[in-house]
């Protein structure tokens, strides 16, 4: 379990449900348990934690269970379901895409635990954890869609797939975010101006530090 080590459970369960995911064909072909078992095995997954996180993935509408009763005993069968972009044509990643969804869906889980604090502080710090979870895997996302459309041939070919990811992903993020601080708004404005500081702060990036003496002048003839 070394590989888990420092990581928060909610993390854990997403990279182990991609894991699982990444063990369907990408072509939504049927897959038997003992096929998925076997694969699982040669990343040492426990038939346990395969099961586990495959019922998750149904339940999320990710993969589809399926039992063919022709033969005896009944063969069950998994098969991944292509992601909404995925149908619709658009050319991106399908483990990102799974990546994202998985995300949401380990926010959502996080925030249903708020309620089970004891007392405001407890609340606090744990809406605060899940803030900075949400905003640090945000603002990696968000990199890698920069990457991704600026290898267009146009700007104009940029902008249509920025404005797709940004529709598909980043607003139901911000959905979802929103939503949680809404539920909790008694605490939400209070740690979402600490969780918003302590963002900067790990950054640590200064416009001083970006700006060229040259450019500095230049602010300084425009005031």
């Amino acid at each position: 379990m070394a590989r888990w080590r420092g990581r928060y459970p909610s993390e854990v369960s997403r990279i182990a449900m991609e894991e699982v995911l990444s063990l369907l064909p990408v072509d939504a072909k049927p897959v038997r348990w003992q096929h998925l078992l076997a694969e699982a095995r040669t990343i040492r997954m426990s038939s346990a934690t395969l099961s586990k996180h495959l019922k998750q993935l149904v339940r999320l509408g990710m993969v589809k269970r399926e039992v063919d009763s022709r033969s005896y005993p009944p063969k069950v069968l998994y098969r991944r379901i292509p992601h909404p972009l995925a149908r619709a044509g658009a050319s991106f990643p399908t483990d990102r895409m799974d990546s994202v969804w998985l995300t949401i869906h380990v926010i959502r889980l996080l925030s249903r635990t708020l309620s089970s604090h004891e007392n405001r502080t407890e609340a606090e710090t744990s809406l605060d954890r899940i803030l900075k979870y949400s905003l640090s895997r945000l603002g990696a996302y968000l990199a890698w869609a920069i990457g991704e459309v600026v290898s267009e041939r146009t700007l104009n070919e940029a902008d249509e797939r920025i404005v797709i990811l940004i529709e598909t992903y980043v607003a139901s993020w911000i959905r979802v975010l929103t939503e949680i601080c809404y539920r909790n708004r008694d605490i939400s404005s209070r740690v979402l101006s600490r969780s918003a500081e302590a963002i900067l702060d790990l950054t640590d990036v200064r416009l001083d530090d970006l700006t060229t003496p040259e450019i500095k002048e230049m602010m300084q003839e425009g005031r």
